[in-house]
């Protein structure tokens, strides 16, 4: 194999590598982009009331942030209907911070299955599948 032999397939390697770097570099990219958005969703306020309305709570993070309850509630319910109201807002508030997520997850990545029961307690999204669908992607562009 003569130099130049050698000099051009070294450039070709060269060409591929940089070619890969730069794929690489957008996926990185992406993959930020996406888990910055992610952490905004899940870290959003997001209300949540009981059947009645008379009790409102708020959550960020799955945490716990604020209950409101309002004057006719303390008038009207027993201390049981009132602790089972306020029970009944945090997990409605928890249910909507799931379908929030759950939807940013679904527009990112369309090829993921939605959340099998979306009426539990704790609507968490399974994140696994994104890591899956993330490296599928990685794989395609190498």
């Amino acid at each position: 194999m003569s130099s130049l032999d050698d000099f051009q397939a070294a450039v070709r390697d060269a060409e591929r590598f940089a070619f890969n770097q730069q794929a690489l570099q957008q996926v990185a990219d992406q993959i930020q982009v996406m888990t910055a958005r992610i952490q905004e969703v899940t870290s959003a306020e997001v209300e949540g009331t009981d059947d009645s309305g008379l009790v409102t709570a708020t959550v960020s993070g799955g945490a716990l942030r604020a209950v409101a309850i309002s004057a006719h509630a303390i008038r009207n319910l027993s201390g049981q209907e009132l602790g089972q109201a306020c029970l009944q807002a945090v997990q409605d508030a928890r249910r909507r911070g799931g379908e929030l997520v759950a939807e940013e997850m679904s527009a990112m990545f369309p090829d993921l299955p939605a959340p099998r029961d979306t009426d539990r307690e704790d609507s968490s999204y399974d994140v696994t599948q994104a890591a899956d669908v993330l490296g599928r992607a990685a794989r395609e562009v190498r």
